[in-house]
């Protein structure tokens, strides 16, 4: 279990882990009578918000580093252009992780599920701006790992800006807990 930092904006990391496991066995059981207990569709985007916000939580309670910007990222925030927010992992990996193979491995038990959520959160919570013609880099790799790297644990979570030659100089941020 994470420790829990007492806030009366948003929920609690643990509080945000149980949502997302909520929201995959709530799915898992309307399967195949999705109009029941709502659609894939509907899982996806409230696990989406909900890694966003799991993230954001550890920034705000400073168990990471906040998001590093990449050297061209700072250069295109001096001339105020528009930048973006990325994962080291996207989004999308980390909740096929959690709906596809987390959930299935544990038979759908809450207990095993939580822990597994915050493991998994924790290790992909890094974040980095990056210019917009770095994020055209990363083309092809906006919701996916690239071949080799697809499953949990990612062994390097930054290969895919490695390989769209994005300097990784500043994108070293490390837990903080």
């Amino acid at each position: 279990m994470v420790q829990q930092t007492k806030s009366r904006k948003g929920l609690t990391l643990n509080g945000i882990a149980c949502q997302i496991v909520n929201a995959i066995l709530l799915w898992e059981r309307g399967v195949p009578d999705n109009d029941k207990y709502g659609t894939r569709n509907d899982c996806h985007l409230v696990i989406n918000r909900l890694i966003r916000e799991y993230h954001d939580r550890l920034e705000v309670e400073r168990r990471i580093a906040p998001a590093q910007y990449t050297p061209k990222a700072l250069a295109a925030k001096a001339r105020k252009e528009r930048l973006v927010k990325e994962h080291a992992v996207p989004v999308a990996c980390i909740m096929r992780e959690l709906i596809d193979r987390q959930c299935k491995a544990a038979n759908g038990d809450m207990d095993a599920l939580v822990p597994k959520v915050h493991e998994i959160l924790l290790s992909t919570a890094r974040r980095t701006y990056i210019a917009q013609e770095e994020n055209q880099a990363l083309r092809g790799y906006e919701d996916r790992m690239p071949e080799g790297h697809e499953i949990y644990p990612w062994q390097n979570i930054w290969i895919r800006h490695e390989r769209a030659g994005i300097p990784l100089v500043h994108l070293q941020a490390t837990a903080l807990m």
